[in-house]
């Protein structure tokens, strides 16, 4: 009952890849960030549920050693424009690149797949078939993402300009 709503608050953008689902054709799951197998208590807390993609809900299945997307630090993560692969920021300190890189191997956010969609969002943003806020235009409305250092990644991986982004090593 509640992915409707969480499709809603997320703008159809998976938590975890940070990829449009699509509303028709899109497998858009309810993770629970505290695994119900272990916190059954949070089962039902709208603050444990993230919205995911099937493949990146399943590949986190019930490990625990995935990054909140809600907890994730401003620039964490970066995106290498040569071959799409998401790799951790050089100066992050020792145990918060080790959690980055963690959850880049437990969500295999550089398999073929994983960069073949970054590849493929990327060919479309440069030969102008998108643009960095498509996703708002698809879903009717602006999207605000404002608070948490998670929800302002989300937004910055669709809603800046390209230059920006890359000043702020989002891409």
């Amino acid at each position: 009952k509640v992915l409707p709503e969480l499709r809603v608050a997320y703008g159809h953008i998976c938590g975890y890849v940070c990829i449009y689902i699509e509303p028709v054709t899109g497998a858009a799951s309810v993770d629970h960030m505290l695994p119900k197998s272990t916190s059954w208590q949070e089962a039902y807390e709208w603050r444990n549920y993230r919205l995911a993609c099937s493949l990146m809900n399943s590949r986190k299945n019930d490990y625990q050693d995935v990054l909140d997307p809600f907890e994730i630090g401003d620039d964490w993560f970066h995106l290498e424009l040569v071959g799409y692969q998401v790799i951790p920021r050089t100066d992050l300190e020792p145990m918060d690149k080790a959690r980055v890189q963690a959850t880049i191997d437990r969500l295999k956010l550089n398999d073929r797949d994983c960069l073949s969609i970054r590849e493929e969002y990327a060919s479309n943003y440069f030969q102008r078939e998108i643009s960095l806020d498509w996703p708002e235009k698809l879903n009717g409305k602006e999207r605000r993402c404002e608070g948490t250092a998670g929800q302002r990644r989300a937004k910055a991986c669709v809603g800046m300009p390209v230059e920006d982004a890359a000043n702020q090593g989002l891409i």
